[in-house]
Formats: C-alpha cells, sequence, structure tokens
C-alpha cells in the first residue's frame, strides 16, 4: 500500500463527527447528515457522496472558519402531509465534519435523534 492510499484509508475509514454529532463519515465515500423539518419534525437522513455531492470550496463561497468543502440542497422529506422545502448550506473541514451550517426551515440533528424518531414511528 502506497504512502497516499494510507493517508486516505485511514482519515476516510474513520467515523468523522462533528462536536455535536451532527455529521457521521459511515463510509470512505459519503457523509450523513441528518435534517428535522421545523414544520412538521420529520428527520430526513442525506447520504452525501464526497466524490460529487460534497464540493471543494474553491471560489471562497464558505464563511465558517476551517471550513473546505460545502454543500448546498433543496430538501424534501418523504411524509405526504408536508411538502416543506428545505433549503440546506452545510460547511465541512477536511475531516468531513460540520463548521457550519444555514438551513432555511429545517435545522440539523444527531443521528441518535434520528434513530429515536424512526423506532417510535415503528
Amino acid at each position: 500500500m502506497g504512502i497516499f492510499a494510507k493517508l486516505f484509508s485511514s482519515a476516510s475509514s474513520k467515523p468523522a463527527e462533528s462536536g455535536k454529532g451532527l455529521a457521521v463519515a459511515n463510509d470512505r465515500n459519503a457523509v450523513w447528515i441528518y435534517v428535522k423539518c421545523k414544520k412538521c419534525g420529520e428527520i430526513v437522513p442525506l447520504r452525501l457522496r464526497k466524490t460529487d455531492e460534497i464540493q471543494r470550496d474553491c471560489d471562497n463561497v464558505c464563511s465558517a472558519p476551517g471550513a473546505v468543502f460545502f454543500v448546498h440542497k433543496e430538501v424534501m422529506g418523504k411524509s405526504t402531509k408536508c411538502f416543506n422545502r428545505m433549503d440546506l448550506f452545510v460547511e465541512f473541514d477536511c475531516a468531513y465534519r460540520v463548521v457550519g451550517a444555514n438551513i432555511t426551515n429545517g435545522e440539523l440533528v444527531s443521528r441518535e435523534e434520528y434513530l429515536k424518531q424512526t423506532e417510535s414511528d415503528s
């Protein structure tokens, strides 16, 4: 295994969690984040691919200190009762930890909160 393979495989195979547990890198190719709708309370899990959905901040779009990557998406839950659109702009550091977020009509929540909601729905 080459030096670059060692560097990148060790960095990407570890779960990267922010201090509040808002983002978890589950595998080497994606980051999971969880967005809660402010209108209906539904938590939407998002698997963001590092290869094409998360972008490098080459044009200085990010404002959070330490931000290297960002994602901008519109999100809507699966509920047939709520068609609220959430505008999501999340900034990540080089280890794909959340360092800044701006979400219209929603908020970031932890994986644990998402799991609690899915257990109570069952």
